[in-house]
C-alpha cells in the first residue's frame, strides 16, 4: 500500500453535537497513492507553527474522487485533548497536514450476514462501508449495532437505513434502545444468526 504526507486544504469544519466534529478536506493526490476504502484511517496535524508535533488518527466517514487527481475526503473526530481541540477551531481555506490512507481496509466479502459493532468514533468506517456496500448482492444482510453512553453518541442512523442496513442501538443511560451496553443484543442477534455471519468492529 502507497500512502504519502501530503498538504490538504479545509473545506469545512462542523460541530455535529457537543465534541463531535466532521472535517472536510480537498487534496490532489499524488501519483502511486493508494485509493481511500472504508477501513483506512489518517493522520492529521494542523499546519501552525503551534500546532503539536505529532498527527492524530482520524476516521474517514467518506472518500470522493473529484477529476483531475483531486480527492475529498470526511474525517470524523471527537475533541478530548490539544491536537484535535486545534482541529476543531479550523476553519475553511486553511492548510492541514495528511497521512494517509493508513490501515488496511476491510476485506471483500462472500454472500453472508455482516454484523458491525461500534460507537463514537468507531461508528464512520462501519458507515462509510454500508454506503459503499449498499447495493452489493454478496451481502445478505447487514446489521449495525450502535452504542454509546448516551443519545448524544449516536450517529449516522438514518443514512444507514437508506443503505439498507439494520440499525439497533443502545445506551448506557438508557436514552435510545437497549439500556446497557451494545454487546447484549449484538450476542443475541449472533447467536440467532450462527454461521456465515461477518462481524466487523
Amino acid at each position: 500500500m502507497a500512502f504519502d504526507q501530503i498538504t490538504a486544504t479545509v473545506i469545512a469544519n462542523s460541530c455535529l453535537n457537543g465534541t463531535y466534529h466532521l472535517l472536510t478536506l480537498e487534496y490532489d493526490a499524488v501519483a502511486g497513492m493508494t485509493q481511500t476504502q472504508p477501513g483506512h484511517f489518517v493522520m492529521l496535524k494542523p499546519s501552525r507553527a503551534d500546532g503539536p508535533l505529532l498527527g492524530r488518527p482520524m476516521s474517514i466517514l467518506s472518500w470522493e474522487g473529484l477529476g483531475d487527481s483531486r480527492e475529498r475526503v470526511e474525517v470524523f473526530y471527537k475533541v478530548h485533548g490539544v491536537g484535535t481541540a486545534q482541529l476543531a477551531t479550523l476553519r475553511a481555506g486553511e492548510e492541514i497536514s495528511y497521512l494517509g490512507p493508513l490501515g488496511q481496509p476491510f476485506p471483500k466479502l462472500e454472500r453472508q450476514n455482516v454484523l458491525l459493532v461500534g460507537g463514537g468514533v468507531g461508528i464512520p468506517p462501519l458507515v462509510y462501508w454500508c454506503r459503499e456496500n449498499a447495493a452489493n448482492l454478496a451481502v445478505a444482510r447487514k446489521l449495525f449495532f450502535m452504542g454509546g453512553r448516551t443519545a448524544n453518541d449516536l450517529f449516522y442512523e438514518q443514512e444507514l437505513r437508506d443503505a439498507g442496513t439494520e440499525v439497533i442501538t443502545a445506551t448506557q443511560n438508557g436514552e435510545a434502545g437497549h439500556h446497557g451496553l451494545v454487546t447484549a443484543p449484538f450476542e443475541e442477534r449472533l447467536s440467532q444468526l450462527g454461521k456465515d455471519t461477518t462481524v466487523l468492529t
